[in-house]
């Protein structure tokens, strides 16, 4: 059937690195009657990857109108909202992520994540899903960066070490880590300690 072909030939097109002819592949799937929701996703994740965000949100929204529990979902629909500015909007749909799976730690540290790009006022809730985030999962490497975040957003600079140090102990090879480890010992004139932690980067 067309739109069978329309999927098939725009994978192989993204396999090969032709995003725009993949994407056009799959928008004529779409047309053609593809709406299911593991296609809304592809397509969205296509369009993420061409930065076209507002095209990415659309098509991850009516995945979940097709799938409500889809909790990966509603983070990449924030990942997109946070890519075209919309601050609000990606704060907006991680939260009712977190209502979906309240016992997630990845929830959790997202929106600390999020929050964090707000303003002040906002930082202590941003502290306290970071602080969930890690009592549920105490390995979650994504929330100690972000803690070491919010540590150098309210200038404890000791404390942005021990959480970035924490990060590298759990994900070695976390290139973001050592570049932010090496920047907060030149902050505090640590020249030798700042140049050990680039040349691990």
């Amino acid at each position: 059937p067309p739109l069978v072909q329309h999927v098939e030939r725009g994978e192989r097109l993204a396999a090969q690195g032709q995003l725009g002819p993949a994407i056009e592949a799959f928008e004529k799937a779409r047309a053609a009657g593809a709406g299911s929701a593991a296609f809304l996703n592809r397509l969205g994740g296509l369009y993420l990857e061409a930065e076209r965000f507002e095209a990415a949100a659309a098509a991850f929204r009516e995945s979940l109108k097709e799938r409500p529990d889809q909790l990966q979902v509603y983070a990449r629909l924030g990942e997109a909202y946070l890519a075209a500015g919309k601050l609000d909007s990606a704060i907006h749909f991680v939260a009712q992520a977190r209502a979906l799976a309240p016992a997630s730690s990845a929830v959790h540290s997202s929106l600390a994540f999020l929050l964090l790009q707000r303003q002040p006022a906002d930082l202590p809730l941003a502290r306290a899903h970071l602080d969930t985030a890690l009592q549920l999962d105490p390995a979650n490497a994504e929330a100690h960066r972000y803690l070491g975040f919010y540590y150098t957003r309210t200038d404890s600079l000791r404390q942005a070490i021990a959480a970035y140090r924490r990060v590298s102990e759990l994900d070695p090879d976390n290139v973001e880590a050592l570049n932010n480890l090496g920047y907060l010992h030149l902050e505090q004139k640590d020249y030798a300690g700042a140049l050990g932690y680039y040349e691990q980067a």
